[in-house]
């Protein structure tokens, strides 16, 4: 769990992190170097360690909790719709645009989770979710 008040749109908590339990192992590779030699990894594979929590919130309500460019953890618990599922089985491939031989906008970010309230593979360009 992140810092009460970390913004989560900041994605990393350093040194605050790496006291924290996780719930995902993998690894991450870079082209030339870890930073400051690459900003970004060009590749990076996480797999759910045990029950991996996924939160759901309806996109509009989403956009206004972060029009402010902060979002907290208690924002997100506030948020009106809210679902809080459980996968099972969780992996997350990531691979940034400017680092591909595509070239900028051809990222991609590729979600298979199965468990509690989720059961779908997504790719971010084609997100389909399907609650039970």
């Amino acid at each position: 769990m992140r810092p009460a008040g970390f913004n989560l749109l900041d994605q990393l908590a350093v040194p605050q992190a790496f006291g924290c339990p996780s719930t995902v192992e993998g690894h991450v590779t870079y082209r030339n170097g870890p930073p400051p030699i690459d900003l970004a990894p060009w590749h990076v594979l996480m797999r759910g360690s045990g029950a991996v929590p996924v939160w759901f919130v309806p996109w509009p309500a989403l956009q206004a909790a972060i029009a402010d460019d902060v979002l907290t953890t208690a924002e997100v618990l506030a948020i009106p719709g809210l679902r809080i599922g459980t996968a099972s089985m969780f992996e997350m491939t990531q691979q940034p645009g400017p680092m591909r031989p595509q070239g900028l906008g051809n990222g991609k970010i590729e979600l298979t989770g199965r468990g509690s309230r989720v059961d779908r593979v997504s790719v971010l360009r084609h997100i389909s979710i399907d609650f039970r």
